[in-house]
């Protein structure tokens, strides 16, 4: 397998931080900001020393997974592993992520094959402990627009994103938890445009069979993302969990009722800790004065102090804090975690010996460690999903032609069609162009000296006939460089193509690109293969070949 160190891609996306760099190859430096180096065997044994989590809890989340897995046609061994919750020695291994349209892009599916991976390589390095992987649906969150739209390549390998908007139309307005949201009738034009794009092969029937049976119309987001997820991922023993259940919101009422109470201590630590931060790296998030929302008449708000009383904004309604308190003790589904405070509730709801976290988020832990301090929660060991592009055969076929490294098609595709068109001809055009402009320079300058002795005046003479010599140069460069890009239409068609599959949009293929596309043409065995080859010792982007 070959790999691009996170260094060398910062230089070519924004996606990745210095906190997020220093956290993969400088641990010591930022060590103090988390509970242990998630590399280290000793840190995770500590962690499983020092976990103590509740028999009650266990109980009753056992008994809302068992409810759930049920309605997400879980397999056999995800029962298994929720009847293992129960005990004391079994430790939780969880990532979450919102419920994206088809899954949304793919490295949702990517930290969910992590997270299982991880479970069972805790599994054989502690075998006096259980350890089962469970995904965190976050489904609560009502931000519609991050979860109902994907992106494929069309045909000929240019990016095409597609929207699904209820009733047909965009809407704005908040439509509540989008977890809860349910498929319409609408929804079947969209599933037609989007199967109408993939090209036919001997994998589509069963492929897109699977994915209709899954998402329908009459079927809610999570539901349907769950159902898929359980298809594709087969015994693996994953769970799925969402939190939006009064059982579940009654024992995370306590966070709820402290945050509330004492509003607002727990900001006031994460902004301490992101002063602190920003002295050498960033504050990934920012906490509210209250980091609550209310569910109220179908719609999730934010709930937001004023005078003494409390507002829910985007509204003008209006609750005292004996009002929210009650509704705390009487209907505690109806409060629901901001980004801050959901971390908090996974950890109080699941005995998590690890979470397994995007670049993002291993920023934002950071900020957050003083807040399951105060709140009295174990914190998990962060451990950083495996980041992946998959290259396609004809992708494979492209380097091997033109003997070249897919790293270098991760690259801006200016500079890059610039260099694979000096790298096709037989002169470098860009090379010839430099040495002319030096040559033309010092000749140049060697007549400046007898100007000046003639007559002062005409240095300014010099400097203008100088840049227009450099001018007609570089316009006869950018004329050459066409005619020689034209004439190597074919082969810059090909890079185009090949960096579309790795690149699209100039972005990384994995958060931009929707699973569909790939199971489309090389099948729903592709998971598991995918699952095989991710590498759980490296911790650099992995370039994977789709070997067929």
């Amino acid at each position: 397998m070959k790999t691009i160190s996170f260094s060398q891609l910062s230089q070519r996306t924004e996606s990745f931080t210095p906190l997020f760099l220093d956290y993969l190859n400088n641990f010591s430096a930022v060590e103090k900001y988390y509970n242990g180096d998630y590399r280290s065997p000793d840190a995770f044994r500590k962690n499983l020393e020092t976990l103590r989590f509740p028999q009650e809890t266990r109980n009753v989340l056992a008994n809302v997974l068992l409810e759930q897995a049920q309605q997400y046609h879980a397999k056999s061994k995800a029962f298994e592993n929720i009847e293992l919750l129960k005990k004391e020695n079994t430790f939780a291994v969880v990532t979450g992520q919102q419920v994206g349209i088809f899954l949304g892009p793919l490295y949702t599916l990517y930290k969910t094959l992590t997270t299982i991976k991880l479970a069972e390589k805790l599994s054989t390095e502690f075998p006096e402990y259980n350890f089962v992987p469970v995904f965190w649906m976050e489904g609560e969150d009502h931000d519609f627009a991050e979860a109902n739209s994907l992106t494929m390549l069309d045909t000929e390998f240019q990016p095409k994103k597609f929207t699904y908007n209820i009733g047909g139309i965009p809407h704005e307005e908040n439509l509540g938890a989008v977890g809860e949201v349910i498929f319409d009738f609408f929804f079947n034009d969209f599933k037609t445009s989007v199967f109408g794009l993939l090209s036919k092969t001997e994998f589509s029937e069963n492929v897109l069979h699977v994915y209709s049976q899954c998402y329908r119309d009459g079927v809610s987001f999570n539901m349907a993302f769950a159902q898929l997820m359980n298809e594709l991922l087969g015994e693996s023993g994953l769970i799925f969990l969402y939190p939006n259940d009064w059982r579940l919101k009654k024992i995370t009422s306590t966070l709820f009722k402290k945050e509330l109470e004492e509003f607002p201590r727990s900001s006031q630590s994460i902004i301490e800790r992101s002063a602190e931060l920003e002295e050498n790296y960033h504050a990934q998030i920012k906490p509210r004065a209250l980091n609550l929302f209310l569910f109220h008449n179908g719609k999730r708000h934010a709930i937001e102090p004023t005078e003494g009383k409390f507002f829910l904004k985007g509204t003008h309604t209006f609750f005292s804090k004996e009002e929210l308190q009650t509704m705390l003790e009487t209907t505690p589904e109806s409060f629901s975690p901001n980004v801050v405070l959901r971390p908090l509730c996974q950890d109080t709801l699941l005995p998590t010996i690890s979470y397994v976290g995007g670049p993002s988020e291993i920023a934002y832990f950071a900020q957050l460690q003083p807040l399951y301090e105060y709140f009295g929660v174990a914190m998990p060991i962060i451990y950083p999903r495996a980041s992946i592009t998959l290259i396609e055969p004809r992708v494979v076929k492209f380097a091997e032609k033109y003997r070249w490294e897919y790293a270098e098609l991760l690259n801006d595709r200016t500079a890059l069609t610039k260099q694979f068109s000096n790298k096709l001809s037989e002169v470098s055009l860009e090379e010839i162009f430099i040495n002319k402009e030096k040559q033309i320079l010092a000749e140049l300058e060697t007549l400046l000296p007898s100007l000046q002795n003639t007559d002062a005046t005409l240095s300014g003479a010099y400097e203008t006939a100088k840049n227009k010599i450099l001018y007609q140069l570089s316009s006869l460069k950018e004329r050459a460089m066409a005619a020689q890009q034209k004439k190597q239409s074919t082969s810059i068609q090909q890079l185009e193509k090949a960096a579309n599959s790795v690149f699209p949009n100039e972005h990384l293929q994995e958060r931009t690109l929707n699973l569909l596309y790939f199971l489309n043409k090389y099948g729903l065995g592709m998971v598991e293969k995918i699952r095989k080859e991710i590498s759980m010792d490296t911790f650099e982007h992995q370039l994977v070949e789709i070997n067929l």
